[in-house]
């Protein structure tokens, strides 16, 4: 890391003490995790699986790691321990393509949401926004309610009609002749 030292230590699973609340874990491009979350303690350790994928790790919107940092690929499971010196707020991001089990923090520490400004979100698109976004999805089974979790958003509009596109209507409309029905009543924050 960028000064700050960071150990690893082979580990059991993870324990009752791994604090996953308070963490939003969304999908990042090219199928990569990003796990953000707000801190407030000195230290922390990320609890992750050796699969042989590398990490980075985001301090207040700047690389703290000059580059990725390859985990094993023994299947084990690590402790990588982050020291920062000083306990001050923190917006921690963690870049990982896979493994990620949890993290632990001392009992003085705070772990929270990140927040944002914005009330609404409206996801616009084609089927992968109209199935992905279905009734029951989860967090974790579509990119919609997954995006709006790490926004920590609540208020999201699903606008999506499978086989619409930018030239294509599908019987229903393209995407420009949607933009009046679909986006400009709504007025969302985040489009």
């Amino acid at each position: 890391f960028g000064g700050v030292p960071i150990a690893r230590e082979q580990t059991g699973w993870p324990s009752e003490t791994v604090v996953v609340r308070n963490v939003a874990v969304a999908s990042f491009n090219l199928g990569r995790l990003l796990v953000d979350l707000m801190f407030d303690g000195s230290e922390i350790e990320f609890l992750m699986r050796g699969f042989g994928s590398s990490f980075r790790l985001i301090e207040d919107g700047q690389n703290a790691t000059a580059s990725p940092i390859a985990q094993p690929s023994d299947h084990l499971m690590y402790r990588w321990h982050v020291d920062f010196g000083s306990r001050l707020p923190r917006h921690l991001q963690l870049e990982i393509a896979d493994g990620f089990a949890g993290l632990t923090v001392p009992n003085d520490a705070v772990v929270w949401h990140p927040t944002t400004t914005a009330k609404s979100l409206l996801a616009f698109g084609d089927s992968y926004t109209q199935g992905q976004a279905a009734e029951g999805a989860t967090v974790l089974t579509n990119w919609v309610n997954g995006t709006g979790y790490a926004l920590g958003i609540d208020n999201l509009i699903i606008s999506g009609m499978g086989g619409t596109g930018y030239t294509v209507d599908n019987g229903y409309a393209t995407f420009g002749q949607r933009v009046s029905a679909d986006i400009v009543p709504n007025a969302p924050d985040i489009l």
